[in-house]
């Protein structure tokens, strides 16, 4: 019988190292995977962002809610506040009582975010976030601009009673999931003056050194890890 070359000793040699290349190519592409799932960022991912159209507006304590759109976001919380005063915003002391400072992917990692202070202020210009970099060794990590994506100023409005409960025992570093819309919120202060807050809806969350809040209304919130605070 005439043997069929291609199942020759030399062919036999040559599919063994192929299949050898293979399998290391494969053992090396999860080791890879293995190391940036251990790269310490506890929210990994981009939010949610998904606008709503036609959507019905709700009431809720004397204000209009209308939804712009849905919202879920997992991040570590890097700063946050809870106000008792309805010195600014007009009345928003009241049904917008919390404010995060929410960081993720890269911003989620101990060992980038915490090169910096994050703080969250109330003042005549308003409320926002505003960060101090106490170790310039962050910057061979990310530039400015990539830090500034990664982080976000959230006005909260919980949903119900038990959802302020949760958001007001949440504590810095906390790893957190909120689902809910963002919104644009109207009523009126104590003279019968209407006004409006509304939520950027923008990607690009930073213009000119000044972020854009987001202001959402959260009707689930979950701590998806302790903070690693010693």
């Amino acid at each position: 019988m005439q043997c069929d070359r291609g199942h020759s000793p030399e062919y036999g040699k040559i599919l063994v190292c192929v299949i050898l290349f293979v399998a290391a190519f494969a053992l090396g592409a999860n080791v890879q995977k293995a190391v940036r799932s251990a790269s310490g960022q506890s929210a990994p991912n981009e939010p949610t962002l998904i606008e709503v159209y036609g959507m019905k507006p709700w009431n809720y304590d004397n204000l209009m809610i209308i939804p712009l759109a849905y919202y879920d976001i997992t991040a570590r919380i890097l700063a946050h506040k809870e106000y008792d005063t309805t010195k600014w915003l007009f009345d928003s002391g009241r049904w917008l009582p919390f404010d995060f400072g929410l960081g993720w992917g890269p911003l989620s990692d101990p060992a980038i975010y915490k090169k910096a202070c994050y703080l969250l202020h109330c003042d005549e210009k308003g409320r926002y976030l505003t960060q101090e970099y106490h170790d310039p060794a962050i910057f061979r990590l990310l530039s400015s601009d990539e830090i500034c994506s990664y982080i976000s100023n959230n006005h909260l409005i919980a949903s119900n009673s038990e959802i302020r409960k949760k958001l007001a025992a949440f504590n810095d570093d906390d790893t957190i999931r909120l689902k809910g819309y963002l919104v644009e919120v109207i009523g009126s202060d104590a003279h019968g003056r209407r006004y409006s807050v509304s939520s950027s809806l923008s990607v690009q969350l930073v213009s000119k050194g000044v972020y854009k809040c987001r202001v959402m209304w959260v009707d689930d919130a979950i701590k998806v890890q302790e903070s690693d605070k010693k």
